[in-house]
């Protein structure tokens, strides 16, 4: 089954719904807001999952983030473009973007991982997915500190790795062009593998994943 890229679909409410269709965990909204307006975003998500939200635009505009039971993570007035975090709850996420005195061209990012784990007594695993042409797939994935982290992906055609550990080091750039990695791990934590497809045309593979 070919993908469908995620989408921004309008609600009733003035809400805009970000969708991941399968395939895809993540997405970016560009559109133009006018001056002094807040426009709202819902994510859906499930407990534990990890989000991470980037804003950037050609003029002042800042995120709020509240959960769907009125929890506040970010207020505007911490002036704040980024913010990553974990689901406390299964719901929404809702998203507010304010500009300022002038409108604003935003570049809304949105992305949340999917999570591979190790059955009971494994250290290997294999992941299959589809991503659609010019995407990036992502894997978060808990390893400890100074275990060795070895990833492949097949086929290899117009795929590329790249690997960072939440908040920390960056252990593959995309920018060096590879589809294999190994390596110690400097801390212990969630790290994000991700395989982007280069290619005008949806590519289905396979990531192999070992840590010991």
């Amino acid at each position: 089954i070919t993908p469908i890229p995620a989408t921004a679909n309008s609600q009733p409410g003035g809400v805009t719904r970000i969708s991941f269709a399968t395939g895809t965990t993540n997405y970016t909204v560009k559109e133009t807001i006018p001056a002094n307006t807040t426009k709202r975003y819902a994510l859906r998500l499930t407990q534990y999952q990890m989000a991470e939200v980037s804003l950037s635009s050609n003029t002042s505009a800042y995120i709020a983030i509240t959960t769907e039971k009125g929890k506040d993570l970010v207020d505007f007035s911490q002036k704040w473009t980024w913010y990553r975090d974990y689901a406390s709850e299964n719901g929404d996420w809702y998203i507010d973007v304010r500009t300022g005195a002038y409108a604003a061209d935003i570049t809304l990012y949105v992305m949340a991982p999917q999570r591979v784990s190790f059955e009971s007594g494994k250290d290997t695993l294999l992941a299959e997915a589809a991503v659609p042409a010019y995407f990036t797939h992502n894997f978060i994935a808990w390893a400890n500190k100074d275990q060795t982290m070895k990833v492949s992906i097949n086929p290899t055609d117009g795929l590329v790795l790249s690997i960072y550990k939440l908040g920390g080091d960056v252990l593959l750039s995309s920018a060096e062009g590879k589809t294999s990695f190994e390596g110690k791990l400097p801390q212990a934590g969630d790290y994000i593998i991700s395989v982007t497809n280069s290619k005008n045309s949806s590519s289905t593979f396979e990531l192999t994943l070992n840590i010991k």
